[in-house]
């Protein structure tokens, strides 16, 4: 009888029994990825999200912005299981009626953008780093584009700005591969996206448009 007990309290840890409940949304953070299918679509990491809440992310699109807000959602008609654990942001895709062209994507509650390289690279049996490879950014304002690198650990740089700033406003209009370099050990509280350590992606930049 203990044992049966015991298997099912493990169980209990795993799913759970729903029952009916709504509740109102709950505004979560999120934070831009990248771009695909020709920069029509954004790239979101959703918020976290745990039990039988939905994460769900939205866009609303204006001539010189994109507005994105994330939250999380519950609503449960009592028929379903739900997961007794707590996921992290899971990669959204979010269409958008025309492309990104250079627009700023903006919203509240937007996640930083350094992060640890252990959240995405993986190491083989002799330590080495391998980073996954980088995301599509062109069409994103150069702001935007350096961000998404940088959460997948590579460094942004612009072609045409050497020994000066580049407009942070400017759109990518095309990405080279990145460099062959590989990242060393990176301090989590020293992380920066400007860290010679970092692989670099280079960029060219335009006009808006």
């Amino acid at each position: 009888m203990v044992a049966s007990l015991a298997a099912v309290a493990a169980a209990s840890t795993v799913v759970g029994l729903a029952f009916a409940v709504r509740e109102p949304p709950r505004p979560g953070a999120w934070r831009l990825l990248g771009v695909r299918d020709g920069g029509r679509t954004l790239v979101i990491e959703g918020p976290a999200y745990g039990g039988c809440e939905k994460p769900v992310v939205e866009a609303r699109e204006h001539d010189d912005r994109i507005e994105v807000r994330a939250e999380t959602r519950l609503d449960v008609d009592g028929a379903e299981a739900c997961e007794l654990m707590m996921h992290l942001g899971a990669r959204l895709a979010v269409p958008l009626r025309r492309p990104v062209g250079g627009r700023a994507v903006v919203g509240p509650r937007r996640g930083r953008a350094g992060l640890p390289l252990a959240a995405t690279a993986s190491a083989d049996d002799r330590g080495r780093v391998r980073l996954r490879p980088p995301p599509t950014v062109v069409g994103l304002r150069f702001l935007d584009a350096r961000h998404a690198l940088c959460i997948a650990g590579y460094r942004a740089t612009a072609a045409a700005a050497i020994g000066r700033r580049p407009p942070r406003s400017a759109a990518v209009l095309s990405q080279g591969p990145p460099s062959a370099r590989r990242p060393g050990p990176i301090s989590r509280s020293r992380f920066s996206c400007r860290s010679p350590a970092l692989p670099t992606v280079v960029l060219r930049l335009g006009a808006r448009g």
